[in-house]
């Protein structure tokens, strides 16, 4: 079966089992624009969907443009880089109703589009009418999805959501023979309405003050993790959450307190639970097991958190850290205290093999010698330290194979005396450079390896992709060989890298052509999604080879660094689950609306 991510544009090419979508370029022409075609690579035998307007026959994007554009056609924004349209707006392609098309990665020179109907007060929703020509068949799926028949396969556009007003409405597609069209029950006829086939679904997570979003995981059956912190003495609890108040006084202790959230695959909310103490408590990693049962390490100050054991170096102290194992049910399994042997150390990231072993990463968090970090294998129930590993340079992520191989990223600088062994990159390269290191589960170095050019660079996160692979992201002051950097030519910019699981190989090193910190993870055809903070924010696709991004999407609100928390997910079928931080003021920033939509059945 082919299947496309929702943003469909104007033109659908499939073969065999690859669907991709034909966009639309832009170069000036007088005072107007004049459409070009930039799609995909040409296909043998390709079959061509073409989507068209019912009511006027045409298939307005190949619609040249000229002087008089400026009637029709409104450039609503353009790109950082280039004086090339990135959005337009067409206006009155039916009487009242407007199309916005857009660049899925704010470029103009790709393939992907996405588009919103606009309908002005009183405007025909029921004259919105669309045609597929070339599909085999149209159909409505049972969830909602619209299914176009092609000679290989199908390929779906997910189930459309409204907005009126900031408030999400439930939408679906109504099918008339092979036309396409919209019914949105309950809209208000006098007030705007804009359609958007694109989000999965959209929701609010909070309470009545800060609610900040550090992690998000999706488990096998579809379900979404969010967990961060939050001072709303109100935040959404379910009834049997094993902690309902924030804080020991119910008002957070005027500092914060951790979440654990898990939505459905259709965004209800299935439990939330606060999971903090009477001090201040901060998330710093979530963790699947096996089974998909949830693992929660975060670093607190609190004294008065429920404990099974405390374990450490230095157990007589108070806990620095806490480690929570969940129930199917949200209840907490165990949970049980870590100090480290220095206070100085703080806990970093956590993470638990097949077998369910657990793994910590402490760090001195100083990149000044003598810097250091360690981590640390406990026995499943946290009872045991069964290794502990000292590294002369900062480590700042880690990630755990299903056998227990332990994988790290931080930073390293000559003074350190840091040597890299059996890696890609064994010269150390300039100012400070990346550091990548694997160890077996006992402790053994297996392979080591520097990444970085003759300035400053350092790497922030890793993740384990579906073959072994390693992808990391960081930030370089200097573009180096062989980075590519196909989105700025901005010196300084944030890095994502694949590595092959022994790390002697690079496979690629990209420049995200922004300065902002990315979280990643990788889908499961191998591609690297990477998500930026900023107002609006961005949703990177680049594919498994690197050479190319297949979409770069803009999210509507999300965050700076500075205020709020980012991140994302991929389930099974490649579909990037994004969190973020907003907030009343950053709503009136939002890239499309404000303030964000909440979708039907969702959270909040």
């Amino acid at each position: 079966m082919c299947r496309i991510r929702p943003s469909l544009a104007f033109l659908l090419v499939c073969c065999s089992a690859t669907c991709a979508l034909a966009g639309i370029g832009f170069r000036s022409s007088g005072s107007g624009f004049e459409s070009i075609g930039a799609g995909p690579a040409t296909f043998v035998s390709a079959h061509r969907v073409e989507m068209r307007f019912a009511n006027t026959g045409a298939m307005l994007a190949m619609r040249t443009l000229g002087a008089s554009a400026a009637a029709h056609a409104v450039v609503e924004a353009r790109g950082a880089d280039t004086a090339l349209p990135t959005r337009v707006r067409y206006r009155e392609i039916l009487p009242g109703v407007d199309v916005a098309y857009y660049w899925a990665h704010n470029q103009p020179d790709g393939s992907n589009l996405e588009y919103d109907f606009i309908l002005a007060p009183h405007a025909n929703l029921r004259g919105v009418r669309l045609a597929f020509e070339g599909a085999r068949y149209v159909r409505v799926a049972p969830d909602g999805d619209l299914v176009l028949g092609v000679r290989d396969g199908e390929v779906r556009q997910t189930r459309p959501v409204a907005f009126q007003n900031g408030r999400a409405l439930p939408a679906s597609f109504r099918l008339d023979g092979n036309l396409v069209s919209f019914e949105v029950p309950g809209y208000n006829p006098n007030e705007e309405l804009i359609i958007d086939p694109v989000f999965r679904y959209a929701s609010f997570l909070g309470g009545s003050n800060w609610d900040y979003p550090r992690k998000i995981a999706t488990d096998t059956a579809g379900r979404v993790f969010i967990v961060g912190e939050t001072n709303s003495p109100n935040f959404p609890v379910t009834a049997d959450a094993p902690r309902k108040r924030c804080g020991a006084d119910g008002l957070c202790d005027g500092l914060s307190d951790m979440f654990v959230t898990r939505l459905g695959p259709n965004g209800a909310l299935e439990y939330s639970t606060y999971l903090g103490g009477n001090a201040h408590d901060t998330l710093v990693a979530i963790a699947l097991g096996a089974a998909g049962e949830p693992y929660v390490a975060a670093r607190t100050s609190s004294t008065d958190l429920p404990l099974d054991r405390h374990m450490g170096p230095n157990a007589a102290a108070s806990p620095a850290a806490r480690i929570v194992k969940l129930a199917p049910d949200g209840s907490v399994a165990f949970s049980f205290g870590f100090t480290d042997e220095d206070a100085r150390f703080a806990l970093i990231d956590f993470g638990v093999d097949a077998e369910g072993f657990l793994y910590l990463l402490t760090s001195l968090r100083t990149n000044r010698p003598p810097a250091s970090s360690k981590w640390y294998r406990l026995s499943p129930d946290g009872s045991r330290v069964l290794s502990r590993v000292v590294l002369p340079w900062v480590a700042r992520s880690m990630v755990v194979s299903p056998s227990g191989e332990v994988t790290l990223v931080g930073d390293a600088q000559p003074e350190h005396g840091v040597v890299a062994s059996g890696g890609f990159q064994v010269a150390f390269g300039g100012v400070a450079d990346g550091f990548v290191a694997s160890y077996n589960s006992a402790g053994r170095l297996l392979a080591s390896s520097f990444l970085g050019g003759p300035g400053y660079d350092r790497l922030d996160s890793i993740e384990a992709g579906p073959a072994g692979d390693f992808y990391v992201t960081g930030f370089t002051e200097q573009v180096f060989e062989p980075m590519l950097n196909p989105l700025s030519p901005n010196a300084q910019t944030t890095l994502v890298a694949r590595i092959s699981p022994d790390l002697r190989t690079l496979s690629y090193v990209v420049g995200l052509g922004t300065r902002e910190p990315a979280s990643i993870k990788p889908a499961p055809d191998g591609a690297l999604l990477a998500v930026t903070p900023g107002q609006p924010g961005r949703l990177y696709r680049l594919n498994a080879e690197g050479s190319a991004f297949s979409s770069v999407s803009i999210i509507p609100v999300v965050a700076t660094q500075s205020t709020g928390g980012v991140a994302v997910a991929a389930d099974s079928e490649g579909r990037a689950w994004v969190t973020s931080w907003t907030s009343a003021e950053s709503q009136g920033q939002a890239s499309f609306m404000t303030p964000p939509p909440s979708t039907p059945g969702a959270a909040q």
